[in-house]
């Protein structure tokens, strides 16, 4: 184990290439593990050996635990977070700023809308040589009132103008800005890229799940996410109750939780519809599921998409930023619209009864996203942005 700055939890890694060394310094708002943060952690983990890399972020979540086991140098800035205070915005303003004159990254990453807008701003003012911005789908896509939207969406132009490059990965993100002045150019598509299938057999995954004190012996639908509104599963629960032959699950946590669990209580779905809150590697379970489901109201690229693909899991997905890109309907998978679950009712129906269709999509996926959706094309591409 390398050594650490208690203060500022900083790890240092040395490169033997000196020479060709960059220092990247990756910014994220929040430190927890959606995709983002994923997306963080596979280039800097990565990179580490051939360059100096740093990441920031708000708080001091699991993607800092994940980065310290990897020896990544991380900075903690506590006052960045999702929602807007303007006092923290000051305070968090300043503090970017001093700590980007004391690194001075040749480049500067940016990933998340906050984090996207305080770095591009403050990497301004600080002289950053390379600023690029990562779109993980585009927050004026979200369900907010119109008037919200549309702010959201002219700092996200101002954000991308700042920006040397934006990298979007759909491309509907990619094509977000057509029309507007001087933006269209400096967006560039890279998808978001896997490696190797991590799942477990289906047997020892419903043997894990079934620790949790789940029945696992009958027909399993579940999905991973983080619990919040934009992944749409209320209306994965208001399906269930219309499906009572299955077993629903849903791994992850987040601040919708309670309001999940008082739809589930509602509806009489105690027995089979389960929420297990954050675990380790969770992707390794998805070969547990019949069907994988991902209800989302706004999305980029999922990663867990792609996993579930991996996995070889049939999926049925709203249309919603790149899905429809991976999923061809009734041959990868089945597209449903947002918001509706009697289109996730149908779906699922749908894969229970057609059994070799079920197969068949799940390993049509696999095959497209073995092929498609590299992480090493994603990291490869993105190096090729900070060396222009």
């Amino acid at each position: 184990m390398l050594p650490m700055d208690t203060d500022t939890r900083y790890y240092t890694v040395v490169s033997t290439k000196a020479e060709k060394m960059k220092k990247i310094l990756y910014f994220v708002t929040k430190s927890n593990f959606g995709g983002a943060q994923k997306y963080v952690y596979d280039l800097a983990t990565t990179l580490k050996n051939q360059h100096d890399v740093v990441v920031l972020a708000g708080g001091n979540g699991t993607l800092f635990k994940k980065l310290h086991q990897e020896n990544v140098r991380t900075i903690s800035l506590p006052d960045v977070q999702r929602n807007i205070n303007i006092v923290q915005e000051i305070k968090s303003f300043f503090e970017v700023i001093k700590i980007l004159q004391t690194e001075n990254p040749d480049v500067l990453h940016l990933n998340s809308p906050k984090a996207g807008g305080l770095g591009a701003l403050t990497g301004r003012i600080a002289g950053v040589k390379k600023i690029v911005y990562t779109a993980h789908g585009w927050a004026f896509y979200e369900d907010r009132p119109a008037y919200q939207r549309s702010l959201i969406q002219f700092f996200s132009y101002i954000t991308v103008l700042l920006s040397d490059t934006t990298i979007a990965v759909s491309k509907r993100d990619q094509h977000a800005f057509d029309g507007w002045l001087c933006a269209k150019n400096k967006i560039i598509h890279i998808p978001n890229g896997v490696t190797s299938d991590t799942s477990l057999s289906k047997t020892d995954a419903r043997t894990t799940l079934h620790s949790y004190d789940i029945p696992t012996d009958g027909f399993m639908v579940g999905t991973i996410a983080e619990l919040t509104k934009n992944k749409g599963l209320a209306y994965l629960v208001d399906a269930a109750q219309k499906i009572p032959n299955a077993t629903f699950v849903v791994i992850g946590e987040g601040e919708d939780r309670e309001k999940l669990e008082s739809l589930i209580s509602k509806y009489g779905l105690q027995d089979r519809f389960f929420l297990l809150g954050f675990i380790e590697n969770a992707p390794r379970l998805l070969s547990a599921f019949d069907v994988f489901v991902l209800p989302s109201i706004k999305e980029g690229l999922p990663y867990v998409l792609l996993e579930a693909g991996l996995a070889g899991v049939p999926v049925v997905a709203t249309q919603v930023g790149g899905v429809p890109e991976v999923i061809n309907h009734k041959e990868l998978g089945m597209l449903v619209s947002p918001k509706n679950s009697e289109e996730i009712v149908d779906a699922i129906v749908f894969l229970q009864q057609n059994q070799e269709k079920k197969v068949m999509m799940g390993n049509n996926l696999k095959e497209k996203v073995t092929r498609e959706y590299s992480q090493k094309n994603t990291i490869d591409q993105t190096v090729s942005v900070y060396n222009r």
